[in-house]
């Protein structure tokens, strides 16, 4: 945020599906007390002071869950600020102005709608623009200018304020009943993305740096079953922020980006000189249908042209295939509770097994090095240094493991940004505090800045160069939870200012795949976990895999994995978390779930008699390969809360369908709807994994009955049915 007369910008999206293209028309209207801007889904209605209500379109009818009257002592405008105290929340609208279509390079044709209007010293400018691409998206800039003779102290500023009530949509429910998404980590294992609105709640956390492992995404999530509605921020630069979800004295949900410019490291200004404006940041408030798929979607979509529009790599479309390729990894070989304690003949002799299961990839995880920061070998396990680990990975490439004289690639467990110790050369690259000390709040202890170039040069020149041209490995996983860094003081960085470290997280991210790239042309593969933190929005462009990062439940797998479907894409790479139960979760040990939803599978332990059994263990394997649903479309058509069983829903390019329906806890039977079927088309249903035919089926008329079974029960109950549709021209 600067001080300069230029237009701060601030997005209003609405989603509502994402499906066959439509034709849009952007419509604009100024009636007495009303301004309103229209496009084919979605309408924004501005009153006389600036208060708007955002309304879902479809089908001729309008419909919205947000109250918006000027007149509520609890309501506010979706923009507003406090300065010197004082609340400037009630601007006088005094002119709007729409413009003719004009094309902008990175979201196509559009129109802007311009409002203005003043309350006391300050003129408030309202932009608003809609796209013909995304006919269901607002995006707004506003502009604060202090027309007053002194200057102003700057305490809040408010973007997408808004009051949600849910009789709006539902005179029966309490105004507060909803679901809602915060994705931000609280402490390992957390849920954060189907989570209950209860009439206490109140939270306001800050992204990033918030919560666990400092990470979070610039997004809240708040819907019932007919209508849901979503806030986020869509910068191209991480910033430093608060969201607010709280339940009122009369059961209403307020929720809001709240900008308190001193916990900004100085992205806010705190003072606004007299004849100046404050320019603050891009955000959105999105309206949908459905659970938090659809305004997650839109959310990176958007996002992914700001980061374009300012230069940068915008998100990966297209995948290698190695990305789907599933993999083993050593953690939890030898112990439920996961270990770093292996030895080489020890993996050497899983090998043949494995590939025989389907593996082509292994890990070595935690335990492979002697320090985190330095990554030496730990000679123990590699008692001549380099020449053991260089015959070790020559031994895995070669084709002789199992029955078909398999290969396998060879990644490495990793902590990019971590560090164990101080000493030595490390010491100059790590993050300090304003006192001169080090910082030591990250999950290793000590945290590389992501802002120096020295960092990259070690991360990159250094480390990647050792592991790719004297090692010879195939790929790199980065955990643990040191990725965001805080703001970095350190004299010998030489900081333009100290939050370079906060808004260039993502460079040694962008350093080290480009690098892995030029390694490896044919076979790269790179990923993030972040041990069970959230994942940055911003490090995305710079790894092809990712993980829904220790989950502790099922749910939780196919939570995370929609979530992450959402922003990466339909075909986006997913592991699954590990298929294993381990002693710190409670999982169900189940293959047909990491399968059935469109996950890779990934194994921490793989093994057979905790996963049901050799035969239903390979047989979800041979199916893994065979249906090839990782790399299909992800088909958000099921809410993971409000449809019961919860379904999910894969599509190839061949117009084949395959349906997973899953209750965790307990058994279900009865009618389905199978949604997404086309309605002129037959199809043959057959149960994929019993093989059992459920005969053919009319997309005019998709409803089945059926039965969840009960799948492998280790650490928790799963209930589920498989169903593959068939397009009877196949």
């Amino acid at each position: 945020m600067v001080l300069k007369s230029v237009l701060y910008t601030c997005v209003w999206s609405v989603v509502c599906y994402f499906g066959a293209s439509l034709s849009a028309e952007i419509n604009y209207t100024n009636n007495v007390g009303e301004v309103s801007f229209r496009n084919t889904h979605i309408q924004v209605d501005i009153d006389e002071h600036m208060y708007a209500r955002v309304k879902y379109l479809d089908n001729q009818q309008s419909l919205s869950m947000n109250d918006a009257s000027n007149q509520d002592p609890l309501a506010q405008p979706p923009f507003f600020m406090r300065a010197n105290g004082t609340l400037y929340n009630h601007f006088a609208v005094e002119s709007s102005r729409c413009s003719e279509y004009f094309t902008d390079p990175n979201y196509g044709p559009g129109r802007k709608l311009t409002i203005t209007g003043r309350e006391g010293v300050i003129k408030q400018t309202l932009v608003l623009e809609m796209y013909d691409r995304y006919p269901d998206v607002v995006l707004v800039q506003s502009q604060y200018l202090n027309e007053g003779e002194t200057p102003l102290s700057i305490n809040d500023i408010y973007c997408q304020y808004y009051r949600l009530n849910r009789k709006l949509t539902n005179p029966a429910e309490l105004s507060y009943k909803f679901r809602h998404t915060k994705p931000i980590q609280d402490s390992w294992g957390h849920s954060y993305l189907n989570l209950p609105i209860t009439n206490d709640y109140s939270e306001e956390f800050q992204v990033p740096l918030g919560g666990y492992g400092r990470s979070g995404v610039p997004f809240i999530d708040v819907w019932g079953q007919e209508l849901g509605m979503a806030i986020f921020m869509v910068e191209s630069v991480p910033r430093i922020m608060r969201i607010l979800c709280r339940v009122q004295s009369d059961w209403k949900v307020d929720i809001s980006i709240h900008i308190r410019p001193s916990d900004t490291q100085g992205q806010v200004p705190e003072r606004l000189p007299a004849g100046q404006e404050i320019t603050t940041w891009k955000t959105a408030v999105c309206v949908h249908k459905g659970d938090f798929f659809n305004p997650a979607r839109r959310f990176a979509q958007v996002l992914d042209g700001a980061l374009q529009k300012a230069g940068k790599r915008g998100f990966i479309a297209e995948y290698p295939p190695q990305t789907y390729q599933p993999y083993w990894k050593t953690w939890g070989m030898n112990s439920k509770q996961g270990s770093g304690d292996f030895t080489l003949d020890q993996v050497s002799a899983r090998m043949d097994e494995l590939a025989d299961a389907g593996f082509h990839s292994i890990m070595l995880d935690d335990g492979w090095y002697d320090t985190v920061g330095q990554w030496n070998l730990d000679p123990e396990k590699f008692p001549r240094g380099d020449s053991d680990m260089v015959a070790f990975v020559k031994d895995c490439h070669s084709s002789r493991w199992g029955k078909h004289d398999a290969s396998f690639q060879v990644y490495l467990w990793w902590d990019p940004l971590g560090s164990k110790t101080a000493e030595g050369s490390l010491s100059d690259l790590l993050v300090q505090n304003p006192e001169g000390e080090y910082f030591t709040g990250g999950q290793a202890g000590y945290m590389l800045c992501p802002a120096y170039e020295e960092t990259i040069h070690y991360l990159t020149d250094v480390l990647l160069n050792r592991f790719y041209n004297t090692w010879g490995v195939d790929g790199v996983y980065h955990d643990w939870t040191d990725q965001n860094a805080p703001a970095c003081y350190a004299p010998s960085h030489q900081h333009a200012d100290p939050r370079e470290s906060i808004e260039k997280n993502y460079e040694p991210f962008r350093a080290m795949h480009e690098y892995i790239r030029q390694q490896r042309p044919d076979s790269y593969w790179d990923s993030q976990c972040n041990c069970a933190a959230m994942h940055d929005i911003y490090q995305y462009p710079y790894y092809y895999f990712e993980d829904t990062s220790d989950p502790t439940t099922d749910r939780q797998v196919r939570y995370r994995l929609k979530w992450i479907k959402a922003l990466r894409g339909s075909r986006a790479p997913v592991g699954d978390g590990y298929v294993d139960d381990m002693s710190y979760n409670h999982l169900s040990g189940e293959p047909a779930q990491s399968v059935a939803i469109g996950s890779v599978i990934t194994s921490l332990r793989w093994k057979v008699d905790e996963l049901g059994g050799q035969e239903h263990a390979q047989q979800w394997m041979d199916l893994y390969y065979s249906e090839k649903l990782s790399d299909g479309e992800f088909l958000n058509l099921y809410d993971v809360y409000y449809d019961s069983p919860e379904g999910y829903v894969i599509r190839k390019n061949n117009g084949i369908l395959y349906y997973f329906f899953v209750q965790s806890d307990s058994s279900y039977s009865g009618d389905v709807e199978l949604r997404g079927l086309q309605s002129n088309t037959r199809y043959k249903v057959t149960d994929y994994e019993l093989q059992k035919s459920y005969g053919e089926i009319s997309g005019k008329d998709p409803a089945l009955k059926i039965t969840l079974k009960p799948g492998n029960n280790e650490d928790g109950k799963i209930f589920y049915q498989v169903l593959k549709c068939v397009p009877e021209k196949m």
